[in-house]
């Protein structure tokens, strides 16, 4: 549920360096801010899939924040500020995928680049979050999971299967919020 922001808020921009000739990454980040402190807000060049594996908190957002717990999703563009606190207590974890709008647009067709809509949003309106508990939130969290099983492993056809799993992930937003 969408909530109105009434913390100090202060922001950074986070550098975070992908392989150039494939930008994606997955990683499991703990949320340490208590949601009783200010909120530190970050943007960055990527855009971001987060979807919560365990405990609970508030996502903030620039004019937004939203209360999460496991299985929750979101959807973050490279353009909007964010930061995930954490309620006293809980051990809260998310697992995020990232990957620069060149993962798909690299020689891409016009219809490969449709996979990107969902990232293009007008972020006073757009609710970044999919609850886990919708029937949306439970087909994407488990393609969140084979997602990063091939993140997560080195296999032969790892970066292919990886493209394959985000690109269906990406269809099924693409139905959600698009047109």
């Amino acid at each position: 549920m969408m909530q109105p922001v009434t913390h100090e808020i202060q922001s950074f921009f986070w550098e975070y360096q992908m392989d150039p000739t494939f930008p994606f990454s997955a990683l499991e980040y703990s949320v340490v801010e208590s949601a009783a402190g200010n909120v530190r807000l970050h943007w960055h060049r990527f855009y971001e899939l987060g979807v919560c594996v365990s405990g609970a908190g508030v996502f903030h957002f620039e004019g937004k924040s939203y209360e999460y717990s496991a299985g929750d999703i979101f959807l973050i563009n490279n353009l909007e500020k964010h930061g995930a606190v954490t309620f006293e207590g809980e051990d809260t974890r998310f697992r995020f995928f990232l990957f620069l709008p060149e993962f798909f647009l690299d020689g891409a067709s016009v219809r490969e680049a449709e996979y990107l809509l969902p990232f293009r949003y007008d972020s006073a309106s757009f609710c970044n979050q999919i609850s886990g508990d919708s029937e949306a939130g439970r087909t994407l969290k488990t393609l969140l999971e084979d997602l990063w099983g091939d993140a997560s492993c080195c296999r032969p056809g790892r970066e292919r299967l990886i493209r394959s799993r985000l690109q269906l992930v990406l269809a099924e937003l693409c139905s959600l919020f698009c047109l």
